[in-house]
């Protein structure tokens, strides 16, 4: 095992890690593959036969917290940089949470979009070519960066596009 590299899904290494942490007499590292234990579970499950409404249930609910997750991350950053705009007099605070809000909401929606499509691809390559599972988290992954920037662009496009009618009927009146 000693030119072997070790991979395990995203708690695995955790686990191993703290293991490795108490033992002295493991020395090989083992990295994470990026994957969740979940992920797997449900690229084995669809590879294996299991039923589509479960596995689409599933990826939603997983991908729901990877959403939830960005939120609370993007809300604490957002709100640590609107603090100096409201103190230094450039925003209101009621601008500030507006600004919070809509990148929270902007923010989750890419990531859980982002996530779905990333498991959703992995699964449909690993169970249409099963030569093909090793490249599948790579291709998932690149789909899924790629549509969390898709979400994120027609969000922001049409964020403007309403800002855009919204100050135009301002304006009129």
């Amino acid at each position: 095992y000693k030119g072997t590299k070790l991979v395990g899904t995203k708690e695995t290494t955790q686990m191993y890690a703290k293991e490795l942490e108490k033992n002295d007499n493991i020395k090989q590292k083992m990295y994470s593959n990026g994957i969740s234990s979940n992920q797997t579970e449900l690229i084995a499950k669809k590879a294996l036969g299991e039923g589509g409404n479960k596995t689409t249930s599933k990826i939603i609910k997983e991908s729901s917290k990877t959403g939830l997750n960005s939120a609370v991350i993007t809300a604490g950053v957002e709100t640590i940089k609107n603090v100096p705009e409201v103190k230094n007099g450039n925003k209101t605070v009621k601008g500030a949470i507006g600004t919070v809000a809509n990148e929270t909401a902007i923010n989750a929606a890419s990531a859980a979009a982002g996530d779905a499509t990333a498991t959703a691809v992995t699964i449909a390559i690993s169970a249409a070519a099963p030569v093909a599972a090793s490249v599948a988290p790579i291709v998932g992954t690149a789909a899924g960066v790629g549509a969390s920037m898709a979400t994120d662009k027609v969000i922001r496009k049409g964020e403007s596009a309403v800002s855009e009618q919204y100050n135009n009927r301002r304006n009129q009146n």
